[in-house]
Parts: structure tokens; C-alpha cells; sequence
């Protein structure tokens, strides 16, 4: 779990030098339209103004600094990486830093490193603070951890830097998400240390390193603090500290109370951006194989309203591929959040059951979802669970149908590594080398760093291998596990000059 800003969002505006006259005052309109946050006046101002006869050529790399800025806090960031472009700004000192921040908007995100990494080591950039926060985010994005680590070292390790305590909470919090507690707890600043602003993020991590610590009372006193006490947090700090008390309270051996106390949470906050969260934590009290009348399964049913789309036609049937026929996302539901949750949470378990008439609501459920819900994050992953359903059961044509769809419609690019990585292992465990080792490759693709390097090392295997049937692959889900693959033994496993001892390195890395 991780929790930080966004990174187009923690920035002011500069202050331009001001000249008299209609320019002026455009400028002037336009900086105090980016101070409160009205990024289309901003833009407006500053467009019209860039557009002025009588603005000085000194001042136009300026303005359409601002220009550009304005547009990526607007949501616009094709259009402000054309302007940073242009030879008018080639020369500005910010230049490098916008185009960064646009890329990273656009998803390009080993592209906006390629601009900021250059900058981060040198203090007098433009936005330096900000530069090493965002270019740490984005490094976390492609799994970097250790890189973005080290980058907010570069606050972090100055004691006398003001955002020195901010960098370190960061850095504790990557740390708790690679499991290593010790380090973490070694560099958690003093709660006497640290700024009021940043206390509450403190005591959020303190609670959660309790809690790695086996101390699930400590760890109630610390969340249920954060719970009572909301002022001064963020709504989505307050809502995973409400999390982080369910697992305290699971930790403890209280599941009923950690159970009761989400469910009440949840109901008083329909609308929270943490939904997922809070539905996970849910989700992880459910017995590994629940009754169909589980009261977490009952009271979610209570949150699932009549359908609004009638189950009629081809689009409605049982596992149906024909997404582009679908309608759109429901508008219609008070709290649609709480409804695409509960009727995936009610799914899952009911598909865990194993109950024939559990199974077939689960299904139906699923078809709702992805009816009224096409481009929910869930859609998706309601597809996966399906294919994973049919491969256990047997139904292999099935599954492939559903993990193909999946890869070809799903906007979750993870999520599609991990179909392809799931069908990739299925094709080779049915004799199709060649079909998996694409597959593998595909993958790797979409998912993170370190999971990539198990997906491509699958496909290398395969291809390297002369009888690819005697060699038995990676075989976890690289969602659940992503270090799979250590580099080193990699490198040595298929660098081996002989055919017969690259072999045997493979397969005896393979089988450890």
C-alpha cells in the first residue's frame, strides 16, 4: 500500500517579471489563476497574452512556460509537450522539468525519467525538491525501488533540508512495501522530529510497522487514533488508516470485530477513493472457503441494488466476450463504487464456495459487472477470475477465450501481464513452446520490472531449450510473487558458452 501525491499537483507557479500595460495584466491574471488552481483561466490568460504583438520576445519563453504548465494541470499534455518543443523555449531553464511532467501524464513514464534523471543531481534546478519526489514516484511506477530509494537520499540524507523527515517517511514506506521492517523502523524519523503536517503520515507508518512487527495492539492504538481524529489528514490517509485497523484488529485474533468495524466504515463512506482498499481488507476476512450465507457475503448483498440493465439479448449471456456491444458505465446508482465492489466481492466468494447454485449467481454477478461497469477496473478482473475458474475446472478453450479478451480490451496493463503470463503457462503446459514463449514475452511488456525479467527469462528458457517438454517453468503468479528471477543467476544460467552446461544451469536453476 502506498500513498503518495500526485506528482503534476505539487507545484506553485513562479513569479514573471511584470511589465506595464495589457501584457502585464494578463500575466498577472494568469499567475494568480495557477495559485488558486484554476488551470483553464490560467491557460486562457496566458494563451492570449503569448498571442500579444506587444509582449517582449525576452518574456515569451516565460509565458509559455506558464502556458505549458497550465495546460498539464488542465489535463493536457499532448498539447503542452508540442509547445516545450518549440525552438521559443528551447533555452529556458524549466524546459525539461514540463516536458517530464507532460510525459508522465501521458503514461510515457521511462520517457519523463529520461528528462528528470539528468536534473535530480544537481540542487539548483528548477523544482529540484519537487523533481526528487516525482522522479522517486515514477521510478516506484516501473518497480525501481532501490533506484527510487536512492533518489530521495538526495533529500533525505541532509539533515538540514526541510523536506529531510518527509523524504525518510517515503523511504520507510517502500521499505515496509519490500518487507524489510528492520531498516524501515532504523530510519522512521522521532515523532518529536517531524512537522505537524507530516505527523499524520507518521503515525500511519508507525501503525503499519507495528503491525510487520507482530505488536497488532500497538498497531489498534496507533490506527484507531488516525480513525478518531480525522483533522488534518488527507481523506484518503484517513481511509487506509481505517485499513490498516481492520488488520490490526485481524492480527489480534479479532476478525468479527475487524469485520463489523469495515462494513460500518464502508457504509458511512460510500463515495471513498479507497474503496478497493477497504473492500480488500474485506475480502481478506473471508474464510478460505466460505458458507454461502457468510454474514460478510450477506451484508455485501444488501449493497447490491436491483440491476438496472435488463439480462436480455446476446450481451447478457453467460460469460460474453462481446464487450463492444455493451452499453456504458452505469450512471444511474447512488453509490456505484459500493455496488461494483459488492457485486465482485459477493462473486469471488461465492465462486470459492464450490456450491453449484453459489457458482451460477457468481457468474451472473460477474456478467453484471461487466455489463453495467465496462470500464471499471473490476470488469477485468472478474474476467481473470473466470479464466482461472475454467482452468481448474478444465474447460482450457474456455479459459484462453476469456484471457485473450482480457489482453485485447482490458485498459489495465498489469492486469494484461498477467493474463498473458497465465496464458503463456497454460499454452506450454499443453505442448505449444513456441505459442508460450510469445506469450511470456508478451508479458513482460506489461508488467513490472522485476516481473518482466521471470516473464522474458520463461521466454529465453523456452527458446534456448532443444527439448522445451523436459524443462519444467516458472509456474507462480508474478502478481504474487515478482521477484522470481535473481538477476545474477539469470545472467549466469544463460550465458553459459556450452550448449550441454547452459542446459543443465537452466534446468538447475529451475528446479531449486
Amino acid at each position: 500500500m502506498r500513498f503518495r501525491g500526485h506528482p503534476l499537483l505539487m507545484l506553485g507557479a513562479l513569479l514573471l517579471p511584470l511589465r506595464g500595460g495589457e501584457t502585464d495584466d494578463l500575466v498577472r491574471k494568469g499567475r494568480d489563476a495557477l495559485a488558486a488552481g484554476l488551470w483553464e483561466i490560467a491557460a486562457d490568460h496566458f494563451s492570449t497574452c503569448l498571442a500579444q504583438k506587444q509582449l517582449p520576445a525576452a518574456e515569451k519563453p516565460g509565458v509559455a512556460i506558464r502556458l505549458a504548465e497550465a495546460w498539464i494541470r488542465q489535463g493536457r499534455p499532448a498539447e503542452a509537450l508540442e509547445l516545450l518543443g518549440q525552438s521559443l523555449v528551447a533555452k529556458h531553464p524549466e524546459t525539461h522539468f514540463w516536458q517530464g511532467q507532460a510525459l508522465a501524464a501521458l503514461g510515457r513514464i521511462s520517457d519523463a525519467l529520461g528528462r528528470f534523471l539528468p536534473l535530480i543531481e544537481d540542487p539548483s534546478s528548477p523544482h529540484h525538491d519537487e523533481l526528487v519526489f516525482t522522479t522517486a514516484n515514477l521510478q516506484l511506477a516501473l518497480g525501481q525501488a532501490e533506484e527510487a530509494l536512492a533518489t530521495l537520499s538526495l533529500i533525505a540524507s541532509d539533515a538540514a533540508h526541510p523536506l529531510s523527515k518527509r523524504a525518510r517517511l517515503h523511504q520507510v514506506e517502500i521499505l515496509l512495501d519490500l518487507k524489510r521492517v528492520k531498516e524501515a523502523r532504523e530510519i522512521l524519523p522521532p515523532a518529536d522530529s517531524i512537522p505537524a503536517s507530516d505527523q499524520p503520515l507518521a503515525l500511519f507508518l508507525d501503525g503499519r510497522l507495528l503491525l510487520a512487527e507482530a505488536r497488532p495492539d500497538e498497531a489498534v492504538s496507533r490506527f484507531q487514533t488516525l480513525v478518531d481524529q480525522p483533522r488534518g489528514q488527507s481523506p484518503r490517509l484517513h481511509h487506509l488508516a481505517a485499513v490498516g485497523l481492520a488488520d490490526a484488529f485481524k492480527a489480534r485474533g479479532s476478525s468479527d470485530e475487524a469485520a463489523a468495524f469495515l462494513l460500518g466504515f464502508i457504509q458511512k463512506n460510500p463515495d471513498s477513493s479507497q474503496s478497493a482498499a477497504l473492500f480488500g481488507a474485506l475480502a481478506g476476512l473471508l474464510p478460505e472457503i466460505p458458507t454461502p450465507n457468510d454474514p460478510i457475503l450477506e451484508r455485501v448483498a444488501q449493497w447490491i441494488t436491483p440491476p438496472e440493465i435488463p439480462a436480455t439479448g446476446p450481451v447478457a449471456s453467460l460469460d460474453t466476450n462481446t464487450a463492444g456491444a455493451w452499453p456504458s458505465d452505469s450512471t444511474r446508482s447512488s453509490n456505484p463504487e459500493i455496488l461494483a465492489h459488492s457485486l465482485f466481492l459477493r462473486a469471488t466468494g461465492l465462486l470459492r464456495t464450490g456450491a453449484a447454485t453459489a457458482t451460477a449467481e457468481a457468474r451472473s454477478l460477474f456478467t453484471r459487472l461487466r455489463l453495467e461497469f465496462p470500464s471499471h477496473p473490476l470488469a477485468s478482473r472478474a474476467l481473470l477470475v473466470l479464466a482461472d475458474k475454467a482452468m481448474k475446472d478444465g474447460a482450457t478453450d474456455l479459459a484462453f477465450s476469456l484471457l485473450d479478451t482480457l489482453r485485447e480490451n482490458s485498459p489495465d496493463t498489469p492486469l494484461k501481464g498477467r493474463a498473458a503470463f497465465i496464458e503463456a503457462r497454460a499454452a506450454y503446459d499443453r505442448g505449444d513452446p513456441s505459442r508460450a514463449a510469445a506469450l511470456f514475452e508478451e508479458a513482460a511488456k506489461h508488467l513490472g520490472e522485476r516481473a518482466a525479467r521471470s516473464a522474458r527469462f520463461n521466454a529465453a528458457v523456452i527458446r534456448l531449450a532443444s527439448n522445451p517438454g523436459s524443462i519444467t517453468i516458472q509456474q507462480a503468479d508474478p502478481s504474487r510473487n515478482p521477484a522470481l528471477a535473481a538477476d545474477l543467476e539469470l545472467e549466469q544460467a544463460l550465458s553459459q558458452p556450452d550448449a550441454q552446461k547452459r542446459r543443465a544451469a537452466i534446468e538447475d536453476f529451475l528446479t531449486r
